[in-house]
């Protein structure tokens, strides 16, 4: 209160200070959180909520009647992790396929393709495939870990699932044109062009 009145001082008899704001995408006031029942509080402090408690962007299947999370910081989303939720499935299934096929590429790369004595080209495929496969896989934990945030930030992290899932389906095709044509130098490069092509979109 001293301050303020410094403040007044300063600017002269009849100004009020300027405050200035940053405007916080967390500091936002989310409807549908007021309840008149206490939500359950969770390991590292995490609030968990029903479904008529939690605001719109966050309702999708009224048959899931509780263990959601609302509002929270990025910390907070990083350590329910290692909660029991309702995404938390969601979360350590992608989770542990990235790592899967993190393993997947490495016993390729120095065991499998090494015995079959492989080509630049066979190392190339199955990296490209396999690097496709784990990028889907961590965009769609961020997002079951991270939409829980805010609106805004579950659009985006939305988006970026959905890249990883597109991302996905192009290492998928790219194997597939690779040794359909493995034969056929021309029509190989020629899918390999329009393959590369494609994915700039």
């Amino acid at each position: 209160m001293e301050d303020r009145d410094a403040e007044r001082g300063l600017l002269g008899s009849g100004q009020e200070p300027r405050q200035q704001t940053i405007p916080r995408e967390m500091d936002n006031h989310l409807p549908g959180l007021e309840t008149s029942t206490p939500c359950t509080i969770a390991p590292f402090g995490i609030p968990l909520y029903t479904y008529r408690e939690i605001p719109p962007f966050l309702k999708g299947n009224p048959y899931i009647t509780d263990g959601y999370r609302a509002h929270l910081s990025p910390e907070l989303c990083a350590k329910s992790t290692f909660i029991w939720s309702n995404e938390t499935i969601n979360i350590w299934s992608h989770l542990l396929g990235l790592v899967y096929f993190a393993m997947l590429l490495m016993d390729d790369v120095f065991g499998l393709l090494p015995q079959n004595n492989a080509q630049f080209g066979d190392y190339f495929t199955f990296t490209i495939l396999s690097l496709c496969f784990q990028i889907c896989m961590l965009c769609s934990a961020g997002y079951h870990m991270f939409m829980c945030q805010s609106e805004l930030a579950s659009r985006r992290w939305l988006g970026l699932d959905l890249a990883g899932v597109s991302l996905g389906f192009c290492g998928c095709y790219f194997p597939g044109s690779y040794y359909a044509f493995y034969c056929d130098k021309v029509s190989q490069h020629t899918h390999y062009h329009y393959w590369r092509n494609a994915t700039h979109f």
